[in-house]
């Protein structure tokens, strides 16, 4: 999406508050492609992000406060269409049936959104999502129900029963039904108590925008998202997630969600949008690109998003062929990344300027802007060895056509030698039939001649 990004709510994006609206401020008062007042507000986003557990908080921070050089260069990576529909919950309605920025063929980060098919990737209107919030209420009320009798289903009650059949309708629209009648989305104590925080927040979705939309009828522009990472191929994982697949890998809250849909509205038919956030190329990058991406896209359940597990345990490895497609196949990190500089340098400007003022309060702030710089060093190292990586393939580029030029020239010259070659065998062998004709002739007057010689007196 195009700045400015907007700030207030509407019907078709009725989640703009909170650190999602402190993200939107950054990134329209920072201009198309730079980062850097968005990173000065990573501690609160990443705070915001594992914010249901104070356990989960303090390891996110302390991976922040380790690897804070890191969590700017990949915020550089990410195409900046990208990280604007990211932010705005806006995913699937912006990159619909769109060329993903980066191949999918390298490991790193994606993103996935859900769409409804035939709605240029638009999510559900408020009376849809009311409908679906009620069946996913019931799929986990049968739940509780199934987990009171150990999955013995023989002495269930009556609306026990009507729930137990509510669960197999769901679950068979692209997974299908467990012999057992075991849930399949919610399988377990953990996922059935998250997932009511999930639906209290697409509830809070819906009833944010009912002044906003009268007739409940408008589809909206954000949906929930997924975040992922592979240290595979991305498309390997991102396939996982399509309903056509049975959705058997895919994360449970995703799964129940477009199972729901279809269960609840046959004619409508759910769709995801998976995209390549983020290639990453050295082994640490995968868990703190997975961390920045599940924050800029608020994808948590507790924020309304489809990710569980909390972020950043995954591993992945070193790979070359991926940073030359990040650096040389593309030009997001050399656009993104001359723009964060220079955002910072009229950053640091207002901030020497305003130094005398804050002095008289507070002593400081040489220290603060001394770590503020530090968090660019490894960004214009990155730029360095970018530029040297291009002169270095540049120069090779050079030599290879000089090569070829000469070896050209050399085969041009070898054909101009066969040809001289061949002219002069020709010669030869005309000079040698010319003497053979000579020879001939004299032989044959020799034999005319010698009868007269015998008849003379």
């Amino acid at each position: 999406m195009a700045l400015p990004l907007p700030e207030a709510k509407s019907a078709t994006l009725p989640a703009i508050d909170g650190i999602r609206l402190e993200m939107v401020r950054a990134i329209n008062a920072s201009g198309p492609t730079a980062n850097y007042r968005l990173f000065t507000l990573f501690p609160s986003i990443l705070s915001t992000s594992a914010s249901y557990s104070n356990a989960a908080m303090k390891k996110t921070l302390e991976t922040y406060e380790r690897n804070r050089s890191q969590f700017l260069v990949l915020l550089c990576v990410i195409p900046a269409p990208v990280r604007n529909s990211l932010v705005l919950g806006t995913l699937a309605h912006d990159l619909y049936d769109t060329k993903p920025p980066y191949d999918a063929s390298y490991p790193g980060v994606y993103a996935v959104g859900v769409a409804i098919k035939g709605r240029s990737g638009a999510f559900l209107n408020i009376d849809e999502i009311d409908e679906v919030v009620s069946s996913m209420h019931r799929y986990c009320q049968g739940w509780e129900a199934w987990d009171r009798h150990g999955g013995d289903v023989s002495g269930i009650s009556m609306f026990g029963r009507t729930l137990m059949r509510h669960i197999a309708a769901v679950d068979e629209q692209y997974r299908g039904a467990s012999g057992d009648h075991k849930p399949q989305f919610v399988g377990n104590k953990t996922i059935h108590d998250k997932a009511p925080v999930y639906i209290a927040q697409l509830t809070a979705r819906a009833d944010s925008t009912r002044a906003l939309d009268l007739t409940g009828k408008v589809p909206q522009h954000q949906s929930p998202i997924y975040v992922g990472c592979s240290a595979e191929p991305i498309q390997t994982h991102m396939a996982q997630h399509h309903p056509r697949s049975g959705l058997k890998n895919s994360s449970p809250l995703l799964a129940l969600t477009v199972s729901c849909i279809k269960h609840e509205f046959p004619h409508l038919e759910p769709e995801t949008v998976a995209v390549p956030v983020m290639p990453t190329w050295a082994g640490q990058q995968l868990a703190v690109g997975e961390q920045l991406v599940t924050a800029l896209a608020s994808s948590m359940f507790y924020e309304g998003g489809l990710n569980i597990v909390q972020a950043g345990t995954h591993a992945g490895s070193d790979d070359p062929d991926t940073q030359g497609h990040v650096f040389r196949d593309n030009n997001f990190f050399a656009d993104n990344g001359a723009a964060t500089l220079e955002e910072h340098a009229t950053y640091k400007q207002v901030k020497e300027d305003l130094a005398d003022l804050q002095g008289l309060f507070d002593g400081s702030h040489q220290a603060k802007l001394a770590q503020l710089k530090a968090s660019l060093e490894e960004l214009r190292d990155v730029r360095v060895e970018y530029q040297a990586a291009l002169e270095k393939e540049e120069a090779w580029y050079r030599e290879t056509k000089q090569y070829e030029a000469s070896l050209i020239e050399q085969q041009m010259q070898i054909r101009k030698v066969r040809r001289l070659l061949r002219a002069h065998k020709e010669k030869l062998a005309a000079k040698d039939r010319a003497k053979g004709s000579a020879v001939e002739g004299s032989v044959e007057g020799s034999v005319i001649e010698s009868p007269d010689i015998a008849s003379s007196p």
